[in-house]
């Protein structure tokens, strides 16, 4: 399966863990847009261990930096 970035630009893989406890591996991406803009998103880990196209977060770093 292929999972599409929440944004264009370059993506990369920050993590693949259990961030729900669920026991099945997660996958974190970003997507770097610019200094203070770029895009998180988290997919959920499949009971067929993989994991499902469509993010269950997505947010910008930003937020948290107050910018």
């Amino acid at each position: 399966m292929t999972v599409e970035p929440a944004a264009r630009r370059s993506t990369r893989v920050l993590a693949a863990a259990d961030f729900d406890g669920d026991g099945r591996a997660d996958l974190a991406v970003r997507t770097y847009q610019g200094e203070t803009k770029d895009t998180v998103a988290v997919h959920p880990g499949t009971k067929s261990d993989l994991v499902a196209a469509e993010p269950v977060v997505t947010f910008s770093t930003s937020e948290f930096l107050g910018l």
